[in-house]
Parts: C-alpha cells; sequence; structure tokens
C-alpha cells in the first residue's frame, strides 16, 4: 500500500530557510491510500460529497448498486463509478 510522508511545521514566527524548527513545531503525517473495493454507506456518501439519507434514496431507487455481506449494506468504488458515469451521460445526452 503507497504511502507519503508528509512533515508540516507550525508558524510561529519568521525563520530563515536553514534555521532548525523546533520539534514541538513540527507533525509528521503518513498518509496512506484507501485501496478498500468496499465501503459502507456513509463512507461512499462522502466520497461523492453527498449525505447518508440522498445515498439510501438513490439505493432505494436502484442508481447505486449494493452489495450485501450478511446484514452489511457496501457500496464497491465500481458502483460509484457507474453511477457517476451515468449521470454524466444524462447531462451530456448520452453523447
Amino acid at each position: 500500500m503507497p504511502t507519503t510522508q508528509l512533515r508540516l511545521v507550525t508558524p510561529t514566527q519568521r525563520r530563515s530557510v536553514h534555521e532548525r524548527v523546533p520539534d514541538e513545531q513540527v507533525i509528521n503525517l503518513a498518509v496512506t491510500a484507501d485501496e478498500r473495493l468496499l465501503l459502507t454507506v456513509g463512507e461512499a456518501a462522502r466520497r461523492l460529497g453527498i449525505g447518508r439519507s440522498l445515498m439510501y434514496e438513490l439505493i432505494a431507487a436502484g442508481q447505486i448498486e449494493t452489495i450485501h455481506i450478511g446484514r452489511l449494506c457496501k457500496i464497491s468504488i465500481d458502483a460509484l463509478a457507474a453511477f457517476i458515469e451515468g449521470r454524466r451521460a444524462e447531462v451530456t445526452g448520452g453523447a
């Protein structure tokens, strides 16, 4: 899984580029890509930038395909991509 390392420095005063930054002013982050194939309804809604209620409406209307694993309702990344492509085709008139 690819990881990106970031080093954020909180600005407290002007300093030269070569001046050492005190450790208490540094935040180290590791960002890892999300490679999961299935998302919860809430996660899928956040990816689309909509609320959970609207996501459930889209699911109920059959516009977004779900996968049930036991009692869990999951949405595949492919289902989100298909929904977006379908909406794009509607806007462009199917061209």
